[in-house]
């Protein structure tokens, strides 16, 4: 039986989500090749200033590659130090599946804090990206989340309601920021536990919201996963009623190779 819950368009976060991720493989590659300790190189990329200006597309691959180099007094070519930089992901298997029943059931959005190499190397490895219609990234933006202008991005790019979109993300504030605008939101533990269940006996999101907010929310990592309802039954409503793909985005398949887009 299907179940109308008004829902048009499934926003997800990338890295937390649909993959894991570590800085220190990275940091220990670059270590052996320029003799440097792997924590003294975490500290100087990661514990100052210099990955989110990345993130917020203040500074290009090149441009961070650079000054990457100069902090350590290294000359790495940037063809070594891209996939070295981008290869720390690790999907996780239960979420491109529930990304798969869900994409032909609604559109899909990408919504990542991401950087130009990070995304610019998931975009040729991890196959599940080219199922998203268009990915809002935040150094293509020039805004991180929470902050409002990110998720606001999303909003005009598909034309739909705030209240029309469900958002999927790992870290509680990214969470409270989609809801800030209006967004349901979900805050992602595992594919199979904390994404699939609400409290109570309902089958929408409006069933299942949250008296004091007014929006549905997940059970904690860990929680009683034969409550609720199933995040896959809780979306099976007409892609019809979805907005359309855009012309230009990503799809599975094109062409064998990622579209651009953004996340």
């Amino acid at each position: 039986m299907e179940v109308e819950t008004g829902i048009r368009l499934i926003i997800s976060d990338f890295g937390g989500v649909i993959c894991t991720f570590d800085y220190r493989i990275f940091c220990e590659r670059l270590a052996r090749r320029i003799g440097r300790d792997a924590e003294e190189i975490y500290d100087a990329v990661y514990g100052s200033t210099l990955h989110a200006e990345f993130e917020q597309g203040r500074l290009t691959g090149p441009q961070y590659h650079r000054k990457v180099m100069d902090r350590f007094g290294a000359d790495v070519p940037y063809a070594e130090f891209f996939p070295w930089y981008g290869d720390i992901f690790t999907e996780i298997p239960g979420t491109c599946d529930l990304l798969r029943r869900l994409h032909t059931r609604y559109p899909l959005y990408l919504l990542s804090d991401t950087n130009e190499i990070h995304f610019g190397y998931v975009k040729q490895t991890v196959e599940v990206v080219r199922l998203f219609d268009q990915c809002i990234v935040s150094y293509e933006v020039g805004a991180m989340k929470p902050g409002p202008r990110i998720y606001q991005e999303a909003l005009r790019r598909s034309g739909v309601p705030a209240d029309a979109c469900v958002f999927m993300d790992d870290r509680p504030g990214n969470v409270d920021g989609a809801r800030r605008v209006g967004m349901h939101a979900v805050q992602f533990a595992s594919p199979d536990q904390c994404a699939p269940s609400w409290p109570g006996s309902g089958s929408s999101f409006h069933d299942a919201a949250d008296q004091g907010t007014g929006r549905p929310h997940a059970l904690p990592h860990g929680g009683d996963g034969t409550r609720g309802v199933s995040l896959a039954r809780t979306f099976d409503a007409r892609r019809g009623r979805g907005v359309p793909a855009p012309s230009g985005a990503i799809r599975e398949g094109a062409g064998g190779a990622v579209g651009a887009a953004a996340g």
